[in-house]
């Protein structure tokens, strides 16, 4: 909890109008149901990162890797065959 109170959403925003300039292939995993941050705003990197993929895993939490880890693998899988 410390880690989140601490988290500067000015360094975020910061970087927010670069994000259009990521040239590497770029997939995006979300868990529906995050407490802390919710899916909407994975919907606004996916917009902004060309050639993104977003997948919003409906069981999901904020622990992706915990929560869907074949998933995860899978994406991975797909992302280094690009």
């Amino acid at each position: 909890m410390e880690h989140l109170l601490a988290l500067d959403s000015a360094d975020t925003a910061a970087v927010a109008p670069r994000l259009k300039e990521i040239m590497a292939p770029t997939a995006i995993l979300w868990g529906r149901h995050d407490p802390f941050l919710p899916a909407e705003l994975g919907q606004r990197l996916h917009e902004a990162i060309p050639q993104s993929t977003l997948d919003v895993l409906a069981s999901g939490c904020h622990f992706v890797p915990e929560d869907a880890p074949a998933r995860v693998g899978d994406t991975l899988a797909a992302l280094l065959a690009r």
